[in-house]
């Protein structure tokens, strides 16, 4: 294995931010950088937008206010002035809210940026205006800071297409459901479990996910259409004090302890409403809540398959 070399996340933010916005200033940016010779330690990591402004990069400030006025014959150069002006706006706060997220990371693999995914990622960005949506939007920036690579493409594009009402829903389903994890950070599955029951009877609906709801995920490419597909959770099933891989549910790991009358099978399914690939991408940028309701009804659920969830401490599959 070859050496990996590391830099400060914040100062990898600004790359990935020249990449996508101002790609001319990028070899600037690295000459200043090396030149700097780690100037900026860690202690400075969490302002990271005052290190952009340092380096000239912003020509604005975050909370800076545009006045302007509407004559007659400047109103279309107004317009564009004012558009302009709340792009700039919306991409340093998304910036800047990455930045607090990558203020206790430390340093992250000095890889050079996809150019492709950062100039999409940013074109896309200086339109998202809500708050809601902008930490989103933060979050995938962060997370592919840390681990470029973590956000695809065309996860990037059915982001963009997702509203505040569909990304609450996603949340809802993102918060009930069992992920399998597997080394190194990688989502093999993520579902929310059906409790056996048949997609017709509406297993979800009592917790905020009715049909409706999961066709208005399907059709935003964030789950899978099959709603009864299963995956097998023998893995989970802890042997002899051991479990091979627990499964996460909300945040912690789990384990499925063998009660009385419990008889091994060769698959025991978990059936239930999955999430594609773009969801299992986008799952790790959404906030979690608890669904108390959801967490009797899951317990309750493998008790009846004569399985009790413990969780495992210390698990972490990364």
């Amino acid at each position: 294995m070859g050496l990996v070399i590391k830099l400060p996340a914040g100062e990898k933010l600004v790359e990935y931010f020249l990449s996508g916005v101002a790609d001319p200033m990028l070899a600037v940016w690295r000459a200043k950088r090396f030149a700097k010779a780690r100037e900026i330690e860690a202690e400075s990591h969490a302002d990271t937008a005052a290190m952009l402004q340092s380096y000239g990069i912003f020509p604005y400030e975050l909370d800076a206010s545009f006045e302007y006025d509407i004559t007659i014959g400047q109103d279309i150069e107004q317009r564009l002035k004012l558009q302009e002006n709340k792009r700039q706006r919306n991409i340093g706060s998304v910036v800047y809210k990455a930045s607090e997220l990558l203020s206790d990371v430390g340093d992250v693999p000095d890889q050079e940026p996809d150019h492709d995914w950062t100039a999409r990622f940013f074109n896309e960005v200086q339109d998202v205006s809500s708050e809601e949506m902008q930490v989103l939007w933060a979050k995938v920036l962060a997370g592919e800071v840390e681990k470029p690579g973590s956000t695809s493409l065309r996860t990037l594009d059915i982001l963009r297409k997702i509203n505040k009402d569909t990304a609450k829903l996603f949340e809802r389903l993102c918060s009930v459901s069992c992920s399998i994890i597997a080394k190194p950070s990688n989502i093999v599955d993520c579902r929310a479990i059906s409790f056996g029951k048949h997609p017709g009877e509406n297993p979800l609906k009592e917790f905020g996910l009715s049909f409706a709801n999961l066709n208005a995920l399907n059709e935003h490419g964030l789950v899978i259409p099959e709603y009864n597909s299963w995956i097998a959770y023998n893995f989970c099933i802890a042997e002899d004090y051991r479990v091979d891989a627990p499964f996460r549910f909300q945040s912690s790991f789990w384990g499925l302890k063998p009660l009385e009358g419990f008889e091994p099978v060769d698959e025991f399914r978990m059936k239930g409403v999955a999430l594609s690939i773009a969801g299992k991408e986008l799952s790790q940028a959404v906030g979690i809540h608890a669904v108390p309701e959801y967490d009797t009804a899951l317990r309750a659920y493998f008790e009846s398959l004569n399985l009790e969830m413990v969780e495992v401490a210390g698990y972490n599959p990364w």
